[in-house]
């Protein structure tokens, strides 16, 4: 039997609506293998491919096998020794959490030297020659793997295709309410670094050199923005803005 896991999703852009599943106890027991299935978090995931955002919610997950599409199965479960009972939340069991809660695929290449998978794609987009995919966790490169960096409930994890060739990874904040028509101010900053990025597009408008935009939304409803430049950067968390009459 596999490692025990579940998945919450609170938030995703390709939905105005929430969907919550039951949260696992903290720690349970897989009692056909012996193995301990411990702390269980809820962390905020975000995968960006080269052509837009494959997933960007909340997931509650934790730390398991994972199977390839050849076949092979392999720990996602952060142990230093297969020998361990505790297992830990990683960014490759929260990828693969969050796979089986969309419906895309992710495909890796496994390294018996590192004792880990090496992510080659995600949904469609498949690295090439001078394209990789780069994991980030609180807007810093991780310091171990995709199956060995623990996660903490709270984390936020970055997925971004062609990561190692881009100088910022954006961080767009502002209100989450409006009014039809009321100019609403929002902030673009280096997620790693806090700096204001400036001439990056929110919803049409582009931010100045404080790294803010004003921005008029005509509609009332949930509108989704993200910050974008296309030169060196990695598109931004979705700012979801409720406007209102």
């Amino acid at each position: 039997m596999k490692a025990i896991r579940n998945v919450l999703r609170t938030a995703s852009i390709f939905s105005d609506t929430s969907s919550t599943r039951p949260l696992l106890p903290s720690s349970t027991n897989d009692t056909e293998s012996g193995q301990i299935t411990d702390n269980l978090v809820t962390i905020h995931l975000r995968i960006e491919g080269e052509n837009g955002t494959i997933f960007e919610g909340s997931i509650a997950t934790c730390g398991h096998d994972v199977t390839l599409p050849n076949g092979e199965t392999h720990h996602a479960d952060g142990k230093k020794d297969r020998k361990d009972k505790v297992s830990y939340p990683t960014p490759l069991a929260a990828l693969d959490d969050a796979a089986h809660l969309e419906g895309f695929t992710w495909d890796g290449k496994y390294f018996a030297k590192y004792d880990g998978i090496f992510i080659t794609r995600i949904a469609d987009t498949e690295q090439d020659e001078s394209r990789f995919w780069g994991i980030l966790l609180n807007f810093q490169y991780t310091k171990l793997g995709a199956c060995h960096q623990h996660l903490e409930a709270g984390d936020h994890l970055l997925f971004a295709f062609n990561a190692f060739k881009m100088k910022h990874f954006l961080k767009l904040s502002g209100p989450v309410t409006t009014t039809v028509g009321v100019p609403l101010t929002v902030t673009v900053v280096d997620g790693a670094t806090d700096n204001p990025m400036s001439d990056v597009s929110v919803g049409g408008h582009k931010t100045d050199t404080s790294g803010r935009a004003t921005v008029v939304l005509r509609s009332p409803g949930i509108h989704n923005l993200k910050a974008e430049r296309s030169d060196d950067c990695i598109r931004s968390n979705v700012l979801q803005v409720t406007v209102s009459r």
